[in-house]
This record gives structure tokens, sequence and C-alpha cells, in this order.
């Protein structure tokens, strides 16, 4: 029976698949119809076609007419949007529905001041005393909460002026730092000091208060307010960076610099000068030079002269 029951739940399920991809669903009780096999992927298709076909998809529209293309579909996406949500909640005219809201609210509000009247008409004059009465008392109350609320609003943020006040004396003046440590670190502390010894907390003062946030400047330097230079601290530092970036002034005569020759070189030898004009001689013809001048000088240079 039970063979006979998955073979029936089986037969419906090829049924209503059969039937969606348009192929004739076979008899009821018959077996399943075999599945059809896809052709391979390479199979009708061309490959050089396949291999000229770009990766991604491309357009020849410019810049803005892509940009006005792009603002149309989603315009017309999301009015396609609204219309299923209006169709969904059985709306089919918005403004009008607003409309309608109004009037309806309008029309319960003088339905309750005109039930509010009747009501009234109906008491006894104790009765529309004590109830004005009551309703004068609901309102100051609620507008005692809210005048509350507002002070104690007023008397955090007086309170919290007057610690950031106190901590920026030992810690960074930078607000997220300073705020961290007034919210974070204190508030712990308060809380803490509060639980454990309700006579120091109510002891507590300026004083102390800025001795501990001394103290924790202390044990977290990262907290700690950075020590602003002096006066003259900053002269003499922007007179030591200008020291750097003058050149350096010196006196001293330049030296020349020492040639170093061979140990077996010959010296220097100083070329000879003409005795009637005192200028210096040299291998130029009609320099003044003679020819053993001339070999001479060629000897000590290391040139091979012609003998």
């Amino acid at each position: 029976m039970l063979f006979s029951f998955r073979r029936l739940m089986n037969a419906e399920d090829g049924a209503t698949n059969a039937g969606a991809s348009g192929t004739p669903a076979p008899p009821l009780g018959a077996p399943p119809l075999p599945p059809v096999t896809p052709p391979p992927s390479g199979e009708g298709t061309d490959p050089a076609a396949a291999a000229s076909a770009p990766r991604f998809a491309t357009t020849d529209m410019s810049p803005e007419a892509l940009r006005e293309r792009l603002k149309r579909e989603r315009e017309k996406a999301e009015k396609e949007a609204e219309a299923r949500v209006l169709a969904r909640l059985g709306i089919s005219d918005p403004e009008k529905y607003v409309a309608e809201r109004e009037a309806s609210k309008a029309e319960l509000a003088k339905f309750k001041a005109e039930e509010e009247k009747r009501k009234r008409a109906a008491m006894t004059e104790t009765q529309r005393v004590a109830k004005d009465f009551e309703e004068e008392k609901r309102k100051r109350l609620e507008l005692e909460a809210k005048l509350e609320a507002m002070e104690t609003m007023q008397m955090r943020g007086q309170q919290q002026q007057k610690l950031e006040a106190i901590a920026s004396q030992h810690i960074d003046s930078n607000p997220r730092v300073l705020r961290a440590v007034v919210n974070g670190l204190f508030a712990d502390y308060l809380r803490e000091l509060q639980e454990t010894d309700p006579k120091a907390f109510a002891a507590l003062d300026d004083r102390k208060i800025g001795r501990w946030f001394a103290d924790i400047a202390k044990e977290c330097p990262h907290f700690a307010k950075k020590k602003e230079p002096s006066a003259d601290e900053v002269a003499a530092a922007a007179t030591e960076e200008a020291k750097k970036k003058a050149p350096p002034m010196t006196t001293a005569v330049p030296s020349r610099p020492v040639v170093r020759r061979p140990i077996n070189a010959p010296a220097p030898r100083t070329p000879p000068t003409t005795p009637t004009t005192g200028q210096t001689k040299n291998a130029r013809p009609g320099a003044g030079m003679s020819k053993d001048e001339v070999r001479q000088l060629a000897t000590t240079l290391g040139v091979k002269y012609p003998m």
C-alpha cells in the first residue's frame, strides 16, 4: 500500500512538471517519464561567434545619455513598486485616500467632543467639578514631569561641563578623549564608589575629583594632558631650527688640494720664461723654447721626442 501511494505521488509530480514544460502528462498510474537530457554545452553553438562575443555588455551611449536612461529606469521601477503596494492595500487613489483619512479624523474628533458635551450635561455640578479637577491635575502632573525632565537634562549638561573643565586640567583636551574619561572611567568610578562607600560618595568635591583625574593621568599617560612649551622654549627651538637650516659660516682660508705624485716620478719643472718679455715659454713654434729645452720637456713628460 505504501509503495502504491509513493508511486501515485511520483506520477502526480511528473504530471505537474510535464504540464509546466508543455509535454503531455502520462495517464494516472503509469510510470513517470524519463528525465530529458540537455544537449552538450558545445553543441548547437558557433565556436567563432562564442569566442568573438563580448564578456560584458557594451553600449555606445554617452555618459549623460546613460545617466538619463538609468534615471528613467529608476523612476519607472519606483512607480511600479508603489503601484504594487497600493494594489496590495486596495488603494486606487492615494490623494483621495489621504483626504478620506483626514475627514474621518475630523469626524471622530467632532464625535468625541459631542459625546463629552453630552456626558457633562448628564452630570451633576459636583461631578463636573470633580472631573475638571482630575483633568487639571493630570495636565499639571504632565507639565511637572516635562519640567523636571528639562531641569534634569540642564543639570546634567552643567555637571558635564563642570566635570570636563576639571578634567581638562589633567586630561588631554581632545573632546573624544575627554568624554571617554569623564563618561566612561569616571562614571564607573562613581557607580562603584556609591555602592561600596556611600559616605565617600557624598563627600566628593571639586578638589577630590581633580585629584582623581590627576591620578588617572599618571596611571594612563596616553590620557594625560600634553605639556605646552613656554615662550622661551618656543623661541629657543625656532633659533635652533634656523641654525640647522643656515649654511655653516667660516673665516678660514680654503687650502689648496694636495696633489700626490708617484715616488719615482720626477719633480714638476717650472716652465722657463723668456728674459726679454718675462712670458712663460712653451713648445709652440716661436714661443721662445730652444730645441734642447723642448727635448728636456718631452723627457720630463714622458713623450718621445725625435732626435
